[in-house]
């Protein structure tokens, strides 16, 4: 599995704990200690009753606990938790933004870097189903039993001065193998792990505050010992006896995925931080909340240097202002949900400078709404110093080549230019054998210079400073018609043209593309038939597929793939003229706009040829 697919499975994972959460009414939080910046999961703004974009903040979060003991207890964990290092599980009141009043469970785990609290995360429960269910079980005598034996939970009664258990459910039994009436025998201490050392003070907080719940460990009858979550009240019966409710959970399955998550969350960072490309977070307005070690370590910085901070001001992006205010501005684009890509330079260590290819991916929420970007770099100074030199060579064999077609058409020119006054001085003198030797050497120089001229039309297809436009086929296709109109006359040709798109080109490219398919098409038409060209394009997605048929002579298939090589003839000159440089044109041309060329023929059958032009040449 590449990392791709990896980070792929990830954000895969994280949906579906995002989607178990929602079921359980989990929701997560985070307190950034050193900012005071609060996350707040999307299942957590539904248990506080407040929009999908809220921001809260610490002064606010505070505001939704219930004033009296609530918050006093909260105030007094948290300061605990930063403090010393303790992580909390606490029940407690919250009160809605619509007022309502629900009981919530509060879990807080502190991390702690080199001995200071950095930050606090854990989970926000709504519990107020299980808080109504449990008191209806203490004040409703009538409905307990139906309500006890039927609850898919494990439920218990039993004595808190002795733990000795007075009634299990149904799925008590199921839970820890045991029968109601060994349930009465073994108590509370068969089935749950009392050397816990922290179990007397829970009963004492019990016994003080009538409610507790907790994580424990659970002990089945046939020694197997699970995690559990315990939910225990005190309550008087009618008859004023006082009695515990505790409810039981499996949390092994909880457990077993909560240490998947985190191991998933291990994973992810590790590739995070090992991949040699820059990554990090950004919030859509642009502030970096996340940077890996690469980009960290590339600029000599550490993660303080630029985390809180807004991406354009970091190190990285110092090198001028019109660098800060390009990002800014892709930034924005990628708030709005477009993807962004181009190549910048920027700093590194000590001021040094280097080309990276830098992008900007939005995430989308479900409601297809941006809420980070992913910004990422990838180092391509080689390759731009590659390019640059590559674009100085081709500038150089540009320049060689024209000298020497030059050079070359010279000498040509004055051997035909003195063959023709040879022949015109002396014509009364000549045999047929001396002017049949002049003509073969005009005609050899003629041809010796339409192959130089065609040979230097392809070396020039190549060159990066061609422009690529918006084209109209049709019209251009009857330009070139336009220019073929003698040969079309004195060949009878019939040239049947279908709808054509626009497309994106160089216009004089593409020209030389379909002249030299349909001079093709007319040079190696049948003698005895008028030739048939008829050319059409259909759309194939990413590409316009163009095609040009004939009715001519046709190509053997074992030849279809030569013919495009350079200097590939399959006739002699005597046959059909040519230079063996047209259908290699051809494919260079194509090659060009990132398409294929190819060709579907029979001997005496006809040809079409095929060649595929890219809608959108940049992506």
């Amino acid at each position: 599995m590449d990392k791709d697919e990896e980070i792929e499975q990830l954000k895969k994972l994280n949906e579906l704990f995002e989607e178990s959460n929602r079921a359980a009414k989990i929701g997560v939080w985070e307190l950034d200690i050193e900012t005071n910046h609060i996350f707040w999961s999307n299942t957590t703004k539904v248990i506080h009753g407040v929009e999908p974009d809220y921001i809260p903040n610490l002064k606010e979060a505070y505001e939704f606990i219930k004033p009296g003991s609530n918050l006093e207890l909260v105030q007094n964990h948290v300061n605990n938790a930063i403090t010393n290092n303790i992580p909390y599980n606490i029940e407690m009141q919250i009160i809605r933004k619509d007022g309502a009043e629900i009981w919530t469970r509060a879990r807080g785990t502190p991390e702690f870097k080199n001995g200071k609290c950095i930050r606090l995360f854990g989970t926000f429960q709504d519990i107020q189903d299980q808080k109504e269910k449990e008191i209806e079980l203490i004040n409703s005598e009538l409905k307990m039993g139906a309500i006890f034996n039927n609850n898919i939970d494990a439920l218990f009664l039993t004595s808190p001065i002795d733990g000795s258990i007075l009634r299990a459910n149904r799925a008590a039994s199921e839970l820890f193998g045991y029968t109601e009436q060994e349930f009465n025998q073994i108590g509370r201490n068969g089935i749950i792990d009392t050397s816990d050392p922290k179990l007397p003070e829970l009963l004492e907080k019990r016994k003080r505050e009538k409610h507790i719940t907790t994580d424990l460990i659970g002990i089945k009858k046939n020694g197997e010992r699970f995690p559990i979550r315990v939910s225990s009240g005190i309550f008087s019966d009618s008859q004023g006896n006082t009695q515990a409710s505790t409810c039981i959970i499996d949390m092994t399955d909880i457990k077993n995925y909560q240490n998947q998550v985190e191991e998933i969350a291990r994973k992810f960072k590790g590739i995070f931080h090992s991949t040699f490309q820059f990554i990090g977070f950004l919030t859509p307005d642009g502030t970096l909340t996340e940077a890996n070690d690469s980009a960290i370590q590339f600029a000599g910085l550490q993660p303080a240097d630029v985390i809180g901070k807004k991406f354009w001001d970091c190190h990285w992006w110092r090198i001028s202002e019109q660098t800060r205010a390009e990002l800014k501005a892709n930034i924005e684009r990628a708030a709005k949900g477009e993807f962004v890509q181009y190549e910048v330079e920027i700093l590194g260590a000590n001021n040094t400078t280097t080309t990276i290819l830098f992008n900007l991916k939005p995430l989308f929420n479900e409601r297809n709404e941006v809420y980070s970007i992913i910004p990422e770099g990838r180092l391509i100074q080689e390759i731009v110093d590659t390019r640059k030199e590559l674009i100085s060579k081709n500038n150089e064999l540009s320049r060689f080549t024209t000298i020497v077609s030059h050079d070359l058409k010279e000498p040509l020119r004055m051997v035909s230019q003195f063959m023709n006054k040879l022949e015109q001085k002396y014509a009364g003198s000549l045999d047929d054998k001396a002017r049949q030797y002049i003509f073969y050497a005009v005609d050899g120089a003629r041809r010796m210079s339409k192959m130089i001229d065609e040979l230097l039309n392809y070396s020039r297809i190549s060159e990066k400073d061609k422009t690529f436009e918006r084209i109209n086929s049709l019209n251009l296709l009857d330009d070139v018609k336009q220019s073929l109109k003698q040969i079309i006359l004195e060949k009878n040709v019939l040239v049947e043209i279908s709808e054509l798109p626009e497309i994106i080109a160089i216009k004089t490219a593409i020209r030389i593309l379909f002249t030299n398919l349909i001079t093709n098409c007319i040079k190696y038409s049948k003698s005895d038939v008028p030739p048939i060209i008829k050319i059409a394009c259909i759309d194939d997605i990413n590409y316009w597929q163009f095609s040009v048929s004939d009715n001519g002579i046709g190509i053997n298939k074992e030849h279809h793939e030569m013919i495009f090589q350079l200097f590939s003839r399959l006739h002699s000159r005597v046959e059909y003229e040519g230079t063996g440089i047209g259908l290699a044109t051809c494919k260079k041309i194509v090659e060009l706009h990132h398409g294929k060329i190819w060709v579907d023929s029979e001997l005496d059958k006809g040809s079409t040829f095929f060649f595929t032009i890219k809608k959108n040449i940049d992506a």
